[in-house]
């Protein structure tokens, strides 16, 4: 990474989704051991969690973000988390950041919308997620506790989830490909898993050693957990 001359230090800009705790937490403990570590680092984030944070990272960006509620809904739902225009309300926000802060790097987590204004600001990006959802975990997907399965049972409905799920998971990609038709970036395609996950390097934040991956990229690595209280 290139040094800032101001300080000689590394500049990172993390970026978390407030829609869980865990999205927030994640990037505040990464934040504070690369602190640590001699980087000079910013926070972006919907404030609604700072009472939880402590002042170790008092350099913050405040960005727009759905509510826990709208997002657990949509999860109720079996919906997209996202809309197009969400996305591009999203990546309006992070662009304006980026352009505050002038980072050499940065690193979001469950922040979609990075893995598009990230490469229109020409800024490398560091997706940081879970394991299960990389497109390298032999994955099997239970049925979640959607209606259907109240109506069906459990057995049913999740033979007719796995029978759906690819189908369904295509339709939650649509949003992230008009968005990046839109800012004519090529398609990260019907992968569910690619879409929550692409970043110029992945992140996993998880203990490698509990899931079975397939043999995974260069730019792909385990970092392991991040603790937090």
């Amino acid at each position: 990474m290139q040094a800032q001359p101001g300080n000689g230090r590394p500049r990172l800009l993390l970026f978390s989704e407030a829609v869980t705790l865990a999205h927030i937490a994640r990037p505040y403990a990464l934040g504070v051991d690369l602190v640590a570590a001699g980087f000079e680092i910013h926070l972006a984030r919907a404030a609604r969690y700072d009472k939880l944070l402590g002042d170790a990272l008092p350099q913050r960006h405040d960005i727009s973000s759905i509510t826990p509620t709208a997002f657990n809904a949509a999860l109720a739902r079996g919906a997209p988390l996202y809309d197009f225009e969400t996305l591009k309300a999203y990546v309006d926000d992070d662009l304006r950041v980026i352009a505050e802060v002038e980072p050499d790097a940065i690193i979001g987590d469950f922040r979609l919308s990075l893995a598009v204004s990230a490469a229109v600001a020409g800024v490398p990006y560091l997706a940081l997620a879970n394991a299960y959802w990389s497109p390298y975990c032999r994955q099997r997907y239970p049925v979640p506790e959607l209606p259907f399965v109240q109506a069906l049972g459990p057995t049913v409905g999740q033979l007719l989830f796995s029978a759906v799920r690819p189908l369904a998971f295509a339709l939650h990609c649509l949003p992230m490909h008009r968005l990046r038709r839109h800012y004519g970036l090529r398609s990260l395609g019907a992968n569910l898993n690619r879409v929550y996950t692409h970043g110029d390097c992945t992140l996993y934040a998880d203990a490698p050693g509990l899931f079975e991956m397939r043999e995974l990229p260069d730019n792909h690595h385990f970092i392991g957990p991040l603790n937090w209280s």
